[in-house]
């Protein structure tokens, strides 16, 4: 099972070549630096792609006290834990996409009253257990990366960690894809530009 302690040591061990942390609070330097880059690290993850262990999907009613002054007639505001948006639709199924809206000062304005919003939750990632393999080793290997240099003075190291980092998004990003249902035929891509149409699948997207 994942946890923090775990991965540090992953970090340690594995990739810096370092000892094992007996507890996230033995008082060594190791331990200092990846506890402060932890949070950053993990924000960032999270950032790169549509993880689906830590997808959500809510329905949004307009704020009434929040209409826009111009533009769009309605205003909502984005969830406290959203971190990046996977799929809008006027319908829970989502068999349609929704692309007539604007982001804006943390708030989706359209003319629609109500949506259903598919996103990216920074509290479902904070639920370590369940993350799948890959994820576990892409944050492993990019908080290996950013805590190599302060942990070894080893210039190198932190060089062919970058490879590393690139290898391991990658391939957290195919294992998402891999489990994502095909949702309808591809339309080419002059006929999506001719018909206002989104992305088929958002979550291939590579950022």
């Amino acid at each position: 099972m994942t946890d923090k302690l775990s991965i540090f040591n992953e970090v340690l061990v594995a990739h810096l070549g370092q000892s094992k942390l007996a507890s996230l609070d033995e008082p060594i330097e190791a331990q200092r630096v990846l506890t402060q880059l932890w949070d950053s690290t993990l924000n960032y993850c999270i950032e790169r792609g549509f993880w689906l262990f830590c997808m959500k999907t809510v329905l949004m009613a307009a704020e009434t006290d929040l209409e826009p002054e111009f533009g769009p007639a309605y205003a909502f505001v984005l969830p406290a834990d959203y971190k990046r948006l996977y799929q809008l639709s006027t319908d829970p199924t989502f068999t349609t996409f929704f692309n007539a809206y604007q982001i804006e000062q943390g708030r989706i304005v359209a003319d629609v009253e109500e949506l259903f919003l598919r996103y990216v939750s920074s509290e479902l990632a904070a639920e370590l257990a369940a993350w799948p393999a890959t994820f576990t080793d892409y944050v492993t290997v990019r908080l290996a990366r950013l805590a190599a240099k302060k942990i070894t003075q080893a210039d190198s190291l932190v060089e062919d960690l970058k490879s590393d980092e690139k290898r391991a998004l990658a391939v957290a990003r195919s294992n998402e894809a891999m489990q994502e249902p095909v949702r309808a035929l591809p339309l080419n891509t002059w006929v999506r530009a001719r018909s206002g149409y989104a992305p088929i699948s958002p979550s291939r997207e590579q950022a």
